[in-house]
């Protein structure tokens, strides 16, 4: 089981924060250098980012609301028409943009990513457990993924704790939203590039969605990630170059008050999720 931030940017409407139930599970994971709370509740989701709410979702009533805060706006609607809403947009966005490419330019692209998707498109991944450990009191199995000798990340499942959170929410619809945006980005992609790139490690993790919560996860530097040009990478304390980090710091069971996390009342609601997204990223 996987939740993704960026994915899904979603928040419940008011009216239902103010009948919040009576127990709860938080999750808080450290995201480089981001702190996350992962909040469920008798059917309802939260996402909070460095103590802002960013994600809430409502699988009673099936409603999602997302929220900009610099914008101070809010859409609330059917959670399935975000994803299409986004991928429209960005596509548009990437249409606009190759339109005011020179030609040298998009030969260069042309170029980069023809050097690039060999690397992507025919890397076999290999996905092998371990052993197990205990991380915040919830056994986790380890599992290592590699591209041919390299490592190329490290991740732990717990089963446990995918069951404590499955006392609240349906956890293969949560899954579903995130695999729903997963397809709206691949969608941009092919505007972009003439056809959609593989993504052999995502593919690979998947093979673990069943195994557990995602408690702890590294990811390191490797050739297949190196061809993407300006990736970020960092050097941890044992000389291993590392892409991204995220793990679980805290799992906390208590009655929580919703109500805190209602849309403010000084927001202004978008009138369609078409609308909301294209105010929300007129910056791109």
């Amino acid at each position: 089981m996987k939740i993704k931030n960026k994915v899904l940017a979603v928040l419940i409407s008011s009216s239902f924060v103010c009948t919040a139930a009576n127990a709860g599970i938080i999750v808080t994971q450290k995201n480089g250098d981001d702190i996350e709370a992962h909040i469920f509740q008798s059917g309802t989701y939260i996402n909070q980012k460095n103590d802002t709410v960013s994600a809430i979702i409502d699988f009673n009533e099936k409603q999602c609301s997302q929220i900009n805060h610099s914008a101070k706006s809010y859409f609330t609607g059917d959670c399935k028409g975000m994803a299409p809403a986004f991928k429209s947009f960005m596509s548009s966005k990437v249409e606009e943009g190759k339109a005011a490419m020179s030609s040298e330019d998009q030969a260069y692209m042309k170029k980069m990513m023809e050097q690039m998707l060999p690397k992507q498109n025919d890397a076999k991944i290999t996905v092998k457990k371990m052993g197990s450990t205990s991380i915040q009191g919830y056994s986790s199995d380890q599992y290592v993924l590699k591209l041919g000798d390299q490592k190329i990340s490290e991740i732990w499942v717990s089963k446990a704790l995918e069951e404590e959170i499955a006392k609240e929410i349906d956890i293969k619809k949560l899954d579903k939203l995130a695999k729903e945006f997963k397809e709206a980005m691949g969608g941009m992609q092919e505007a972009m590039f003439g056809k959609k790139m593989k993504n052999p490690e995502k593919d690979a993790e998947a093979t673990l969605d069943d195994k557990g919560y995602f408690i702890k996860r590294i990811k390191y530097g490797n050739d297949m990630f190196a061809a993407i040009p300006g990736a970020p990478q960092k050097t941890n304390s044992k000389g291993d170059t590392i892409r991204d980090e995220q793990e679980v710091v805290s799992v906390e069971k208590k009655k929580l008050d919703l109500a805190k996390y209602s849309i403010p009342k000084d927001y202004q609601a978008a009138t369609s999720w078409k609308e909301f997204v294209e105010s929300s990223i007129k910056r791109f």
